[in-house]
């Protein structure tokens, strides 16, 4: 797994790159995390050059990003083909905006802010 970053605004995009499983399942959600308690207001995490991604990691993205979600940050989850395919299968939708394109989850007000919808009890 490689890792990219990129920045528009008050909004901070990670953008994951290749295969996560095991190891780079925490190291991925160590960054989310961390970047849940940085000054920006807005976190993309850009699954677009993932080709796979195991059980753990899908854990440890839910994880990872409810406490970007409880800090009170904007978040939005970023995947195309098989990864945005899994992401729906599992329902991952009914938790966090799930944008298209990098660009667009970077200025578009997500849908889910405020909503019941995007909250963990």
């Amino acid at each position: 797994m490689e890792l990219a970053m990129s920045e528009k605004g008050d909004a901070k995009a990670l953008h994951f790159i290749g295969k996560i499983s095991n190891a780079g399942s925490v190291q991925m959600a160590d960054m989310i995390a961390a970047f849940g308690k940085s000054s920006f207001q807005k976190i993309v995490v850009d699954f677009t050059k993932t080709n796979f991604i195991d059980t753990v990691g899908i854990s440890k993205l839910v994880d990872s990003c409810k406490k970007v979600q409880e800090s009170g940050k904007e978040l939005v989850l970023v995947a195309g083909g098989s990864i945005r395919q899994l992401f729906f299968d599992i329902y991952l939708n009914r938790l966090f905006e799930i944008a298209e394109t990098t660009d667009s989850a970077m200025e578009e007000k997500s849908s889910h802010k405020g909503s019941t919808v995007a909250k963990f009890y």
